[in-house]
C-alpha cells in the first residue's frame, strides 16, 4: 500500500521529469544535440536505476576478462569526489579525490589498468586517446545517460529483482531515465540474481518477453562473495564479533550475508558515496578494538579516518555472468570487429 501511495503521490512530478527526458532524448536524436563516436571501441556499462546495478562489479569482471588481449583504459565520472576535471587515479591521493569506485577499480588493479575520471566523457576520451594512443578499448562507468558521446557498444544492467520494465520514474520509483532509453542498449544483463544459471536466464527472459523487451540478447549475474581481509591481507576469523558497516544503495544484501558467517553487534547503514568525517568512530562510539566489516566501496575511505586501520576489515565481492562464453564471445566480437 505504501508503494502505491508513493507512486500516486508523486506521479505529477515523474510526469514532468519523463517529460523532460523525452525532449532531451529527443535532441539528440534529432541531432540539435551533437553526439561524438570515436574509432576504437568504446563501451558503456550503465543502468536506468537510481544506483544499486552493479555496474563496478561489472566493470571489475570484464577487466579481469579482458585485459590480456586489450589496452583498457577506463573511464568514470568519479562521483562524490572533491575534484574537478580530468584526473589519472596514479595522480590523485585517495578516493576523496577520485571518487570511490574509480578508486577501488584502481586499487584492484594498480597499474595494469589505466583509470581516469572526468565529468565530461567527451572530453575525457579525447584526452586519454591524445596522451595514450595505444589504447584499444575504453570502459565508460555509468553513462548510459551521457548522451554527449556515442558508444560503440552498451551494457545494460537491471536488477534481477525490480528490472527496470517493472519500476517507475524518480520521485515514484527509483528510475532515472525513461524505459524507452533501454533500446538503445546491446544487451541486457539482470544483475544480482540469487544464482546465474539456466533456471534464473529463464525466469530473466520471462519476465522481458511479458514486458515486450524481446529484442535483447539477455543475461543474468550474481553477486560471489569472498574473504573478508584488512590492509594487511589479514583474514577475518569465521564467527568473530563485528560491526557492519555499508554505504551503498541498497545494503540489506551485505548486511544478510555478514549475519550468515558473523556475529554482528550492529549495523551501520549509510547512503551511497558517504563521506566519512574524521570523528566517524568517536561520533557512531564505535569501542576500540572492535572489529569493523565493510565493503571494499568504503573500505578505502573508512581507513583514511580510523585509528586502528588493521581493525577494519572489507568484504570483496565479484560477479559471475550467465552463459558466460556467450557474454563475452558477443563482446569479444564487437571489440574485433
Amino acid at each position: 500500500m505504501a508503494k502505491l501511495i508513493r507512486i500516486i503521490f508523486f506521479f505529477p512530478i515523474s510526469l514532468v521529469f519523463g517529460i523532460v527526458l523525452v525532449i532531451r532524448h529527443y535532441l539528440y536524436d534529432s541531432g540539435v544535440f551533437k553526439t561524438k563516436r570515436f574509432q576504437i571501441p568504446v563501451i558503456c556499462i550503465g543502468n536506468l536505476e537510481i544506483g544499486g546495478s552493479g555496474k563496478t562489479p561489472m566493470l571489475d569482471f570484464l577487466l579481469q576478462k579482458l585485459l590480456k588481449s586489450n589496452n583498457i583504459v577506463c573511464l568514470s565520472r568519479g562521483y562524490g569526489r572533491n575534484s574537478t576535471g580530468f584526473r589519472w587515479l596514479n595522480d590523485c591521493s585517495g578516493p576523496e579525490e577520485a571518487g570511490d569506485e574509480p578508486w577501488l577499480i584502481y586499487s584492484r588493479h594498480g597499474e595494469k589498468v589505466k583509470v581516469a575520471v572526468d565529468a565530461d566523457r567527451v572530453s575525457g576520451v579525447e584526452r586519454i586517446l591524445k596522451e595514450f594512443p595505444e589504447t584499444t578499448l575504453i570502459l565508460l562507468d555509468d553513462a548510459m545517460q551521457h548522451r554527449a558521446i556515442e558508444p560503440s557498444f552498451r551494457i545494460l544492467l537491471t536488477p534481477f529483482q525490480k528490472p527496470f520494465f517493472q519500476n517507475f520514474l524518480f520521485p515514484s520509483g527509483s528510475l532515472r531515465d525513461v524505459k524507452n532509453a533501454a533500446e538503445k542498449a546491446d544487451m541486457l544483463v539482470f544483475s544480482k540474481a540469487k544464482l546465474a544459471n539456466d533456471a534464473s536466464l529463464s525466469e530473466a527472459k520471462n519476465a522481458a518477453v511479458l514486458a515486450g523487451w524481446t529484442e535483447k540478447p539477455v543475461y543474468v549475474s550474481t553477486v560471489v562473495y569472498g574473504d573478508p581481509k584488512n590492509k594487511d591481507g589479514v583474514l577475518l576469523e569465521n564467527g568473530a564479533k563485528v560491526i557492519c558497516i555499508s554505504g551503498l544503495a541498497s545494503n540489506q544484501a551485505f548486511f544478510e550475508h555478514c549475519e550468515t558467517q558473523w556475529s554482528v553487534l550492529e549495523k551501520i547503514s549509510l547512503s551511497d558515496h558517504h563521506n566519512y568525517p574524521e570523528d566517524f568512530f568517536q561520533t557512531r562510539r564505535i569501542p576500540a578494538g572492535a572489529l569493523c566489516l565493510c565493503t571494499e566501496k568504503d573500505f578505502y575511505k573508512l581507513l583514511s579516518v580510523a585509528s586502528e586501520p588493521d581493525k577494519v576489515f572489507y568484504l570483496p565481492i565479484e560477479i559471475r555472468v550467465h552463459p558466460e562464453q556467450k557474454f563475452l564471445a558477443a563482446i569479444e566480437k564487437h571489440i574485433n570487429s
